[in-house]
Formats: structure tokens, sequence, C-alpha cells
């Protein structure tokens, strides 16, 4: 079995960081969103929020490519440590679901956000986008979840962390 260079595992540990770094305004934005009960209340939200919006929508976007590099670098010293198994297939296959569907969740909070800036908007369809947006990321929590605990359980089995910082030696 072959190593990956160190080069390349610098990369993957580097496009982490770069991802968290670029989807924590996501984050910020996602404590923020109104519920789905007034189509009103979500258009006054993406008119009050635009430039929040905007620049969470553009970091998470850009954000994609360090989740891809990392995601490759994840995988390869998955298999390193743990073969063809499940936890590698596990995180893949889970990391792909999140990608795919926070992709589509994304691109409807874009057009909502472009719609409700638009003097002629249409509140109904801006609610509608906006909730095709949380009906499509809310179920891939799971996999999220899924991914970054197979990636929490590698770093804790490869030693990325110094000994002792968890309580144990």
């Amino acid at each position: 079995m072959t190593t990956t260079p160190t080069r390349w595992r610098r990369w993957g540990g580097v496009s982490g960081v770069a991802l968290a770094v670029l989807w924590a305004p996501m984050g910020v934005v996602v404590w923020q969103l109104p519920d789905l009960s007034s189509a009103a209340e979500i258009e006054r939200f993406y008119r009050g929020h635009a430039a929040l919006l905007t620049m969470a929508l553009g970091q998470a976007s850009v954000g994609f490519f360090f989740f891809l590099a990392f995601l490759g670098a994840l995988v390869e010293r998955l298999r390193q440590r743990e073969g063809s198994g499940p936890l590698t297939w596990v995180a893949f296959g889970s990391a792909l679901m999140l990608m795919t569907s926070l992709n589509i969740a994304l691109g409807l909070a874009a057009a909502a956000r472009l719609l409700a800036a638009a003097s002629t908007s249409d509140t109904e369809l801006a609610y509608a986008l906006h909730t095709g947006a949380f009906v499509a990321a809310a179920p891939v929590a799971f996999a999220g979840t899924a991914f970054f605990l197979a990636a929490a359980l590698l770093s804790f089995r490869a030693g990325v962390f110094p000994a002792g910082w968890h309580g144990r030696p």
C-alpha cells in the first residue's frame, strides 16, 4: 500500500480549515432564517439581509472546491488506514449526498435572494424557492453528520490531535 505524499496530506488539512472558515457565515445565516409560516416575512428577510446572504452564498460556493480537496485527502487517508471498508464508503457517500443537496439548496436560496431584491418581486415565488432550499437541505443533515463523524473518527484514530488534549494519553 502506498502512502500519500506529505504535501497532499497538508493540502487536505488546509482545505478542511479553509472549508470551515468559508462555511462559517452559512451557519450564521441558517440560525437567522425565518420559519416557513409567512411568505412576506421570508421576502423581508431576503431583502433585509441581502449583503449577508450574498457573502454567505458566495463563500459557501467557493468552499465546495475546498470540500472536494478535503474529501479527496480524507478518503485516501481512510483507504490507507481502514482499507476500502465501510467507514471509507460512508464518509465518501455521505459527503457526496451533502454536497449535492447543499448545492441545490444554495442555488434555490440564491434565486430567492435575487428575486426578493427585484423591484417587482413575486413574494410567493421567493417563498417557494426558500421552501425548496429548506426541503433540499434539511434531510441531508444526517448525511452531513455521518460525514463529519467519519472525519472525526479518522482524526482520533490517526492521532491528528496532540496526545492528552481530550483527557486520554
